[in-house]
């Protein structure tokens, strides 16, 4: 860094500032007095090649007063720029010394850097540098600068270290995912074969039920029409067994109604005589025994001869069971009419007999 202009034991304004007289100003109707602006002075020095960060005009009670302060940057760079700007209005005799040494000044700007002497001067331009700067020799900036180097390579160390131990924690940890991820992809194979397994053999038993079941369909479409053959062969085998058994029927009505006929014109007297001649029998027995008729029972005419007549008669059984019920309930409404006397009684020495009329 060029710091030729820099005695040792010389203090500077810091931040580094320069500073501008010689403003050109002019006074207005209102009695005060106005010049460049800030953002004009910097862009002259800008033009003239310097790096300025800003430029101060410094106001009275009338107005502009023809003085500014230039700042610059606060590290080396701006202590280097601030030299460059004094040192150039010193080549060309607008500098500090110039101004105070001679009495009548040029027209134009005037510059310096401001140092202790400016610090502690009176004015306007004395009083802003105590407020806004403080004084450093070029010494004491070093020490502060390396003391704020040492503490900004500790710091970037703390930063560093932490940034290490973070990156360690990160590689762990990226580490720890990595191989959750490595177990996650076997593990996700090896369900995606059983996924496989299970589904191809879901299709080989599904595939087994669907040919069963097309067997089975078949097989009972096949029943189906052994059944309807089958029935309407029973069908055709139940109407020529009714057929036949109608045949039967009305030939078994023809030949009994010819028995019938034949049995009645037959039999039918003798029958009649057979069952007069047993109802006789059993009166006269009765009446050996009680003078009074009694009522017979259906079963005790029933062990008689009457049951056989009339089976001989008839040839069904029903039949013939129905005439012995009216014969037997007919004979009980004879037998319980005591007026009735079919056969008259007479007394022999106090025995009973049946006489025949």
């Amino acid at each position: 860094m060029d710091v030729d202009m820099a005695e040792d034991g010389e203090k500077f304004v810091w931040p580094w500032t320069g500073i501008l007289v010689n403003i050109t100003i002019r006074r207005v109707r209102n009695g005060q007095y106005v010049g460049m602006s800030g953002r004009e002075l910097k862009n002259e020095l800008m033009r003239r090649g310097f790096d300025p960060v800003r430029v101060r005009p410094l106001w009275n009670k009338q107005g502009h007063s023809g003085n500014a302060v230039v700042e610059f940057k606060r590290g080396w760079v701006g202590f280097h720029d601030a030299l460059l700007f004094a040192r150039a209005y010193e080549a060309d005799s607008h500098g500090r010394w110039d101004w105070y040494a001679s009495n009548e000044t040029d027209a134009g700007l005037y510059a310096w850097i401001a140092r202790e002497s400016d610090y502690n001067s009176y004015g306007i331009v004395g009083e802003y540098l105590t407020k806004a700067g403080d004084l450093k020799t070029v010494s004491e900036f070093m020490e502060e600068e390396a003391r704020k180097h040492d503490i900004l390579v500790s710091h970037l160390k703390r930063v560093i270290e932490l940034k290490d131990k973070h990156l360690q924690e990160m590689q762990e940890k990226n580490d720890q995912v990595s191989w959750a991820v490595h177990q996650f992809t076997v593990l996700k194979e090896k369900l995606n074969a059983a996924i496989d397994n299970i589904r191809m053999a879901t299709e080989d038993q599904l595939q087994r039920v669907l040919n069963s079941h097309e067997k089975f369909k078949l097989c009972m479409e096949s029943q189906a029409k052994e059944l309807e053959l089958s029935e309407f062969e029973l069908k055709e085998r139940q109407a020529r067994i009714d057929r036949e058994t109608n045949n039967v029927v009305k030939g078994t009505q023809r030949k009994n109604s010819i028995q019938d006929c034949s049995f009645q014109s037959l039999d039918w007297p003798r029958a009649d005589q057979n069952v007069a001649t047993l109802a006789k029998d059993q009166v006269m027995e009765k009446a050996a025994n009680s003078s009074w008729i009694g009522t017979m029972k259906n079963e005790d005419v029933k062990t008689r001869p009457v049951p056989e007549v009339l089976e001989l008669k008839y040839n069904e059984e029903h039949e013939a069971e129905r005439k012995l019920s009216a014969l037997c309930y007919l004979w009980k409404e004879y037998l319980n009419n005591t007026a009735l006397k079919p056969f008259p009684l007479t007394s022999n020495e106090g025995m009973h007999s049946v006489c025949s009329s």
